[in-house]
């Protein structure tokens, strides 16, 4: 999964040319936030009710990665 994530990554931001990418995740999703932090990503907060399933609503952590910081780490 750290493989296709680094190829997402590298799409990203040398062929659309984002600044930002951005992910997020249930707040409980340990194995996705380690894949997530290992990666570079920084938590920027979370959104409370900002996801629905079957009429439930929870609260998603949301990450992002920059550029820069993305090429410091190649």
């Amino acid at each position: 999964m750290s493989e296709t994530l680094e190829k997402m990554i590298e799409f990203g931001f040398c062929t659309m040319e984002l600044y930002r990418v951005e992910a997020f995740t249930n707040v409980d999703a340990l194995p996705s936030m380690n894949l997530l932090e290992k990666a570079g990503f920084a938590q920027d907060g979370i959104l409370r009710g900002y996801a629905s399933f079957h009429g439930q609503f929870y609260d998603q952590r949301v990450y992002s990665l920059l550029k820069p910081d993305w090429e410091k780490r190649k």
